[in-house]
């Protein structure tokens, strides 16, 4: 967890104060990745064909979003502090307005592909209904990052450190640690009607390819995408490692 989210407690609300600390720590990390690519060299990638990462045996069927149409996932009212996550039983229309998990469920849907990993037992109701109750699931941002930051840690224990570097990804999968990475959803689609970003999990590196899976495939399968072209586009990226 970041030096600046220690002791803020569960929820996603920060004071004034621990915001603009946490926005901080943020703008440095992210300045020093954003430097690391940059100069994305030969020498980078010879580093990382020594690394192989996860073995497939060990990683866990992608958890796919689109599985969960029936399950509202929608954000708190400002005013009246109400947000849901539920199965909605076979009879019961579906309520005009509300969001589901197959609309705007990639954070919950990839936390409990990491959880499945760490073999931790968990569901993606409790993980969604923990994410809405306590205000990460926002109507304006859909889910915010700061979830990853802190729930995997505070009620699972997973450990989540944000990577800075190529060399830390490769040694984080060395490590059999998945990096949970944030990236746009126009370039993972490799299509301009596609808005927002999305989660995507790296698992291992294969040559000039990372190994990943997303919460979008519906044929829930390993996808090899080229590694140059992936770094450039992730957004943030979460190595992921199991302390308890």
């Amino acid at each position: 967890m970041l030096r600046s989210l220690l002791n803020t407690g569960i929820s996603a609300n920060l004071t004034h104060r621990q915001y603009a600390e946490y926005a901080n720590e943020l703008a440095v990390l992210q300045s020093i990745w954003e430097r690391d690519i940059s100069i994305l060299s030969e020498a980078h990638f010879t580093l990382l064909l020594l690394t192989n990462g996860i073995d497939a045996r060990f990683i866990p069927e992608p958890v796919c979003q689109y599985d969960y149409d029936r399950v509202i996932y929608h954000s708190s009212d400002p005013k009246l502090g109400i947000g849901e996550c539920r199965r909605l039983s076979t009879e019961e229309p579906y309520p005009i307005g509300l969001k589901s998990i197959a609309d705007g469920g990639t954070v919950p849907c990839s936390m409990l592909s990491i959880l499945k990993y760490f073999q931790v037992d968990a569901s993606l109701l409790e993980v969604g209904n923990f994410l809405v109750k306590h205000g990460y699931r926002s109507k304006r941002h859909g889910t915010r990052w700061i979830a990853i930051d802190k729930i995997l840690e505070i009620n699972y224990g997973i450990e989540t450190t944000i990577i800075t570097s190529v060399l830390e990804l490769a040694r984080s999968l060395s490590l059999g640690q998945p990096v949970l990475s944030m990236v746009n959803s126009t370039w993972l689609h490799n299509s301009p009607n596609k808005n927002g970003n999305e989660c995507i999990i790296i698992w291992k590196l294969q040559g000039s390819k990372a190994i990943i899976t997303t919460t979008t495939s519906l044929e829930k399968q390993l996808l090899k995408v080229d590694l140059q072209d992936l770094l450039k586009h992730i957004l943030r990226a979460w190595s992921c490692r199991k302390i308890r």
